[in-house]
C-alpha cells in the first residue's frame, strides 16, 4: 500500500485485494455516487505505483471491485494510525475526550494503541469501568517502601531479631483509584512521574466573568458574525438570487470598479 503501513498490513492488503471479483465502474459508481472516498496509493515492487479510490460504506474500488470485510477494517485501521502519527508530527494539537477506554477500542478496534500513544498527555477525572481503571492502573507503575521485622523469643536462651527488607506494591491499586474522590484527578505527562492532584475549579479562573454561564449577556454564536458579514458582502456585489429572472434584476445591477472587486476578495478571504 502508501507510505506508513506496515509491511504485515501491506502483504495483507494484497493478498485480500487480488482475489477480489471484477464487477466494473458502473457497477461500483452506483453505489458509491454520493459517498467521499479515500484515495490509496498502490507502490509496485517494480518501483511504479497506481492510485484508486475506496469508499467505506459501499465498501468499494473504483478499479471495478467491491472488497471484504477483512479488507475494510484493514483500510480503516491503518488510515487511523497514520492519522495519529501524521497529527502529532506536523504538531497538530487535538484534544480527545472519552468516557473510558472501551469506548475508544469500539471506535477504533486494534489502532487505539496507536493513538493512546501518540498522547503526551492524559488526564484522568475518575471512573468505573474496569478496564479503564486497569489501564491507570499499570500506568501508575508501582513503588517500593522499606519493611523492619523483629522477634523476640523468651526462655532460658531468649533472642530478639530485627530484619530490614523492601517490598513493592502498586502506586495505587484498583478500588483506590475507584474510590478516588470527585475533586481528584490523575495527569500523565510524558517524562514525568504521574501528578495526583485537585481539580481546578473554573469558577476561580479570572476570565469565567467573561462565560455565557457566568452572564447570559455573553451569549456568542460564531455563525452570528459571518452571517451579518456575508449578507453585507452580498448585498456590496449584488450577488444574483437564482429564483428571480434576469429581466426582474435589471434594475438592481450596478457597477463594480476593479477596486472595490480586490477589497470584497480580501473581505471574503478573512471569511473563508
Amino acid at each position: 500500500m502508501g507510505l506508513g503501513v506496515s509491511q504485515e498490513a501491506s502483504s495483507e492488503f494484497i493478498s485480500e485485494l487480488l482475489p477480489l471479483p471484477y464487477v466494473g465502474f458502473d457497477a461500483v459508481y452506483e453505489n458509491t455516487k454520493h459517498e467521499a472516498g479515500i484515495f490509496l496509493r498502490v507502490h509496485l515492487q517494480d518501483g511504479a505505483s497506481f492510485r484508486m479510490v475506496y469508499y467505506t460504506k459501499a465498501n468499494g474500488f473504483t478499479a471495478g471491485a467491491f472488497g471484504t470485510e477483512k479488507l475494510k477494517l484493514l483500510i480503516t485501521s491503518q488510515r487511523e494510525q497514520i492519522k495519529a502519527s501524521a497529527i502529532r508530527s506536523r504538531n497538530i494539537s487535538v484534544s480527545v475526550i472519552l468516557q473510558n477506554m472501551t469506548q475508544l477500542k469500539g471506535l477504533y478496534k486494534d489502532s487505539r494503541e496507536t493513538i493512546i500513544g501518540n498522547c503526551d498527555t492524559i488526564l484522568f477525572l475518575g471512573g468505573q469501568e474496569r478496564s479503564t481503571l486497569e489501564w491507570v492502573n499499570k500506568r501508575l507503575g508501582k513503588q517500593t517502601f522499606d519493611t523492619k521485622n523483629s522477634s523476640q523469643s523468651r526462655g532460658r536462651n531468649s533472642s530478639s531479631s530485627i530484619n530490614y527488607g523492601i517490598q513493592g506494591r502498586d502506586l495505587m491499586t484498583i478500588d483506590e483509584i475507584a474510590q478516588m474522590l470527585d475533586n481528584k484527578c490523575i495527569l500523565f505527562i510524558r517524562g514525568m512521574p504521574p501528578f495526583y492532584s485537585e481539580k481546578f475549579k473554573l469558577e476561580l479562573h479570572p476570565n469565567y466573568k467573561l462565560l455565557y454561564e457566568a452572564n447570559d449577556a455573553n451569549y456568542f454564536d460564531s455563525n452570528m458574525g459571518v452571517k451579518h458579514a456575508v449578507e453585507q458582502i452580498a448585498e456590496d456585489v449584488n450577488m444574483r438570487v437564482p429564483d428571480q429572472d434576469r429581466e426582474d434584476r435589471k434594475e438592481e445591477l450596478i457597477l463594480v470598479n476593479v477596486e472595490q472587486l480586490d477589497d470584497i476578495e480580501k473581505r471574503m478571504n478573512a471569511l473563508i
